[in-house]
């Protein structure tokens, strides 16, 4: 596993050799104090990706519930169905916003601020 930069974006990537899979991280998640998490697409669906960041050790390594005893549905991490990705972003934004029963992070505010419990 490593993350990749392509064109400005970044990328986790899953091989050996020549032979992978990638995904887009199109979210990111954490406080930057410990750890980034991140979310992208993989196949159409919405995928936590295996590998984050880990900010005071200043490197990569496996996200919290995908160490290489746990198992995985994809090449690049763990599927999230619309309830897991419901319930990420209802704990890691202050608003949660959710159409249809479909997250929207785009509209919904970022990071854990005192509305979220006032």
């Amino acid at each position: 596993y490593s993350p990749e930069r392509v064109g400005g974006i970044l990328q986790v990537r899953a091989g050996q050799g020549s032979a992978g899979e990638t995904a887009r991280a199109d979210w990111v998640f954490g406080s930057g104090n410990r750890c980034y998490t991140y979310v992208g697409d993989y196949d159409g669906k919405a995928v936590e990706l295996r590998i984050s960041y880990y900010r005071k050790a200043g490197r990569w390594d496996f996200t919290p519930g995908q160490r290489p005893k746990d198992g995985i549905d994809t090449p690049v991490g763990r599927s999230l169905s619309v309830d897991d990705a419901v319930a990420c972003l209802n704990c890691h934004t202050t608003a949660a916003v959710v159409e249809n029963g479909v997250p929207d992070p785009a509209r919904s505010l970022p990071g854990v601020g005192c509305e979220s419990c006032h």
